[in-house]
């Protein structure tokens, strides 16, 4: 299960490989009972994106991931923070103050499988200039079998294909 900001989304199960992970790192630190937390990271290519809005053009951008997890009985709970950057482009007047910008969280199996992808949505701030940055807070809760290792999964984020 992912929450955002106090609210429950529910995990929408499918299988699907998504190909490999840039900047795949173990979030902080281990488990409570010393298994590693899945890996996280961003989507490769899929941590930058553009859009049009009205005939005014956005780019967008993923940084800063870190996060922990805590082990479960029966699963572990991952929870992540990460920063999306807007900035308007071009010389293009707008009166929009903010923006929602649409980006998804995934769970993989260690196989590369999709075994769970949320499609979730940014309201960043926009500045005079155009620019605005939001901090996105997120905890998943992924099931485990007795013993085994959270490490083989790994959690990923990107924005969607346009």
């Amino acid at each position: 299960m992912f929450k955002m900001k106090k609210a429950n989304l529910i995990l929408l199960p499918i299988v699907l490989f998504l190909g490999s992970c840039a900047s795949a790192n173990a979030i902080m630190g281990k488990a409570a009972n010393t298994q590693s937390c899945p890996k996280a990271g961003f989507l490769s290519g899929a941590d930058r994106s553009g859009f049009t809005l009205n005939d005014v053009s956005y780019e967008t951008a993923m940084a800063g991931l870190t996060g922990g997890c805590t082990r479960l009985d029966d699963a572990v709970r991952v929870t992540s923070q990460m920063t999306i950057l807007v900035s308007r482009t071009g010389n293009q007047l707008a009166e929009a103050r903010g923006v929602s910008v649409p980006y998804f969280a995934g769970v993989l199996d260690g196989n590369g499988n999709l075994l769970a992808k949320q499609t979730l949505t940014a309201d960043v701030s926009l500045d005079a200039a155009g620019r605005g940055q939001v901090l996105e807070e997120l905890t998943q809760r992924i099931p485990l079998a007795a013993g085994e290792n959270a490490s083989t999964y790994q959690v990923v984020y990107g924005f969607p294909e346009e």
